[in-house]
């Protein structure tokens, strides 16, 4: 880990990332799903905008957060990542994520979904998120 949520301990940031995205995977039915063999990859791909870089970056700001300001209790907000509609037809996503039907891969987007889910989980955007937002009419 990099950054506010390092604890300078390669061994104890490694313990943390490893617990951090263990959590944020059973936090996602869709994965899964594809573990269990009942979905395919390429099906959750295609309904779906969970897999995708952007919002693994995006979940990664998510944590960083997390771990700087809510180090105690971070896996209850993780838990509330199940709650979030992660169906590319979910119109929330529309000029965050999805641009004219496709995922864009920007900066912009990044900064887009992490707002977003920071305030389905019960978080504040950082000052880069809500200027992402702001400029972008959200």
């Amino acid at each position: 880990m990099k950054g506010a949520a390092s604890t300078k301990d390669l061994g104890e940031d490694l313990l943390v990332c490893r617990d951090f995205w263990e959590t944020v995977a059973k936090n996602f039915p869709d994965w899964k799903y594809v573990a269990d063999e009942t979905l395919t990859a390429s099906e959750v791909r295609d309904n779906s905008i969970a897999p995708s870089g952007v919002v693994m970056h995006a979940i990664g700001r998510v944590g960083n957060s997390l771990l700087t300001y809510n180090r105690q209790d971070w896996k209850r907000y993780i838990g509330k990542l199940k709650e979030i509609d992660w169906s590319r037809t979910n119109e929330d996503w529309d000029n965050r994520v999805v641009i004219q039907g496709k995922i864009s891969k920007s900066s912009a987007s990044i900064l887009l979904a992490s707002a977003y889910i920071k305030r389905k989980i019960g978080l504040e955007p950082d000052a880069n998120e809500f200027a992402a937002e702001s400029n972008s009419g959200f």
